[in-house]
């Protein structure tokens, strides 16, 4: 008799954990349909049929990538371009996790002259991370003008962007819509916003109101609330504290999980220019993820962006904006939060990007475990980096940042992504893949050979000679970083697409930007932080494939307000609201 009670009392009590799972279930479906939408229809009818197969087809476009074309990546040295930026991680060994991430690079036209400039965060002598004595002139991050043909100057000094913290990355947006691009900086420490004065920069920080001072992977710019004025999202990481343990004998110093998270912040606009904090309030605040990198993308073709966040060794994170202004958890309805093997990655700098053509937004992590990839399958989202060829193709080696870039202007986005140990300086050779149609990669690291090993950590792309093909930017952790030449992508011709907006987003961030060319039709979002640490300017660059014009360009912007141009030739074109 014992034995039938306890049988009986564990499945009551099996029963009603199934009861409370249906009735918080019903609680949701009955907010969201009080709200008047049911935003994941594809979701709710996974539960009542099998799970589908891969599916590795492009349902959006019949044709196909374009064969190859010989392609050469002739890496720039300093002698030629003028580019001496080395990065340190401070004082000592590498022995943290601190000195161990840093190494950002930023993309952006600081001078309004339409080229790239380059901008690389430095580490320090912090007396908490990094302790030792500094040299004379001790390591801040440091810009590069661009002047043209491969010539770039110094320009730290004169533009006042030497920022003397414990740098990580930085991120460029018109957040006061003055028609240039200021500069948010994020560090081990206090963060920095540097509002762009005509190619001189002020530090705005305290004036605008922003105060966070923990480990900050990287930010991202975008329109959290829809009123029009840019917000930031700051990727938090740990809660940093030199008397953490190693997890075990594995590890020569102590890892993510060691610490506790550090909240990602999400800091809202103000037509003032100022900002608040509206992480509690907006139902962000945690301290369960580790952060790693953030990105703002309309994933669901809503007209409002998610809040994504990759995680290192925890669930990634996905939030979507109800009415009221507040956000909900939604990666493990989505299908972001973990591999396909259900597991939780360390998940490094997110990229977003349409790599099937099909029209919906894909998103691809690297981490330490051979990348997802998660394609977006009407709204559901499934990691294909095994069938996509993209897994086998890592080989062990830690990915950090990728790149979307057609490197050959077919129309379809390759991939070029920094790899690089974390727990030991081993230099690994970074990868590139080819776009092969369909949700499929081709490594076309070896022939010829891609780039040398280095500790790669973050990865820019932008057409830096004006020759209409994406050059390449990569950033090595303890050293100089590769300046890689695209040298034969400019065979075929390119469209460079620049938004501007009406009001104070004045670039259009959050812009769907559609090309139609060669038999194809290309959609991007216009975002200037991309991966790990990393980000170039809103322009768009595009593939024309066979084609010398666009067919049609078409613009949604923010607002709503479409515009749409008829037979664009290739270079370049500006679209206003």
């Amino acid at each position: 008799m014992p034995g039938t009670v306890r049988i009986l009392l564990a499945a009551a009590g099996l029963a009603l954990l199934v009861f409370l799972a249906k009735a918080a279930s019903d609680r949701q479906r009955a907010r969201d349909e009080a709200e008047g939408r049911n935003p994941y229809p594809a979701m709710r009818r996974l539960t009542a049929v099998p799970r589908p197969a891969p599916v590795l087809s492009a349902p959006g476009t019949d044709r196909r990538p374009l064969p190859r074309i010989p392609v050469r990546w002739r890496e720039m040295p300093p002698s030629e371009t003028g580019v001496d930026f080395v990065h340190t991680w401070g004082g000592g060994t590498m022995d943290n996790l601190v000195k161990a991430s840093g190494g950002g690079v930023t993309l952006f036209d600081f001078d309004g002259d339409r080229d790239l400039d380059l901008y690389f965060c430095q580490g320090a002598f912090d007396p908490v991370a990094a302790p030792g004595t500094p040299p004379a002139t001790p390591p801040v991050n440091r810009l590069f003008r661009n002047e043209g043909g491969w010539k770039f100057t110094d320009a730290t000094a004169a533009s006042g962007l030497g920022d003397p913290g414990y740098g990580m990355g930085a991120a460029a947006a018109d957040y006061d819509g003055d028609g240039d691009l200021d500069l948010y900086v994020a560090n081990f420490g206090p963060d920095r916003l540097y509002r762009n004065e005509g190619g001189r920069f002020a530090d705005v920080t305290e004036a605008a109101g922003i105060r966070c001072d923990g480990f900050s992977a990287g930010a991202a710019w975008g329109d959290a609330d829809g009123d029009g004025v840019l917000d930031l999202l700051v990727c938090g990481y740990v809660q940093f504290d030199r008397a953490a343990k190693p997890g075990g004998p594995g590890e020569p110093f102590p890892g993510p999980l060691a610490y506790k998270g550090e909240p990602p912040r999400l800091l809202l606009g103000r037509a003032d220019g100022t900002f608040r904090d509206a992480t509690r309030e907006a139902g962000l605040w945690t301290t369960a993820g580790r952060g790693m990198s953030v990105a703002f993308s309309d994933l669901l073709g809503t007209g409002r962006p998610m809040l994504l966040v990759a995680n290192d060794a925890k669930p990634n994170f996905a939030y979507d904006r109800r009415p009221d202004g507040t956000f909900v958890e939604r990666a493990f309805l989505l299908g972001l939060a973990l591999s396909d093997l259900g597991q939780e990655r360390s998940s490094m700098g997110i990229t977003v990007f349409d790599a099937d053509r099909d029209g919906r937004p894909d998103v691809a992590i690297p981490d330490g475990s051979g990348g997802t990839f998660y394609r977006n399958l009407d709204g559901r989202f499934e990691d294909q980096a095994n069938p996509s060829g993209m897994y086998g193709a890592m080989g062990g080696r830690t990915g950090w940042s990728a790149a979307a870039v057609d490197y050959d202007l077919d129309g379809f986005p390759d991939l070029a992504i920094t790899c690089g140990a974390l727990n030991a300086q081993e230099p690994q050779a970074p990868v590139l893949f080819h776009n092969e149609g369909g949700g499929l990669f081709a490594d076309a690291s070896r022939d010829p050979r891609f780039a040398r090993e280095c500790l790669g950590r973050g990865c820019a792309a932008g057409d830096l000679d004006g020759d209409g093909d994406p050059d390449l930017v990569m950033a090595s952790l303890g050293a100089g970083p590769l300046l890689l030449r695209n040298e034969g992508g400019e065979a075929r011709r390119s469209l460079l697409v620049r938004c501007v907006a009406k009001g104070r987003n004045r670039d259009a961030l959050g812009a769907r930007v559609e090309v139609e060319a060669d038999g194809l039709v290309q959609a991007e979002e216009v975002r200037t932080t991309q991966g790990y640490l990393s980000g170039s300017g809103p322009a768009l660059l595009f593939g024309l494939g066979r084609a010398a014009a666009a067919e049609r360009v078409t613009v949604r912007f923010p607002s709503g307000e479409v515009r749409t141009l008829e037979g664009v030739a290739a270079g370049s074109v500006e679209v206003r609201e």
